[in-house]
């Protein structure tokens, strides 16, 4: 491995001592020339190492691009989720308040409706009571 004047590794191939310069598309693997022309990779689809890393660099970015709106899009779905969450939990707090608030009033009309029949029946009981003693 040499190295440039912009600190980018030279790679040699192993089999034939040339530098890696070509990138093999049906291996998916840096090759040198004599790798296409005499080698392993002869009738391979190839293309210049800097048009691979170039196609690679679109593709990442291109992947990054859809993954940045698709975390957004979540994001925004996650927090109409959270609204919707806190909305069905207020209105679950308010449906029990407005119960508590109906069955208090319920609760005070039999007081008063017992408190009235039982003010009755002891009325009934002193005037029947009032009725046998003047008998």
């Amino acid at each position: 491995i040499n190295s440039t004047k912009t600190d980018i590794p030279t790679l040699f191939c192993e089999e034939h001592h040339k530098i890696l310069d070509l990138f093999c598309n049906a291996c998916e693997d840096i090759v040198c020339s004599e790798c296409i022309i005499f080698g392993a990779h002869q009738r391979h689809p190839c293309q210049k190492i800097t048009d691979a890393v170039g196609k690679a660099e679109l593709s990442l970015k291109s992947s990054l691009n859809e993954l940045d709106r698709l975390y957004t899009e979540q994001r925004a779905y996650l927090d109409e989720l959270k609204d919707s969450v806190n909305k069905i939990n207020e209105e679950h707090q308010q449906s029990c308040e407005e119960l508590e608030e109906e069955f208090e009033k319920m609760h005070q009309a039999l007081e008063i409706k017992k408190s009235n029949i039982l003010n009755q029946l002891s009325l009934t009981s002193q005037r029947k009571e009032n009725e046998l003693n003047q008998e």
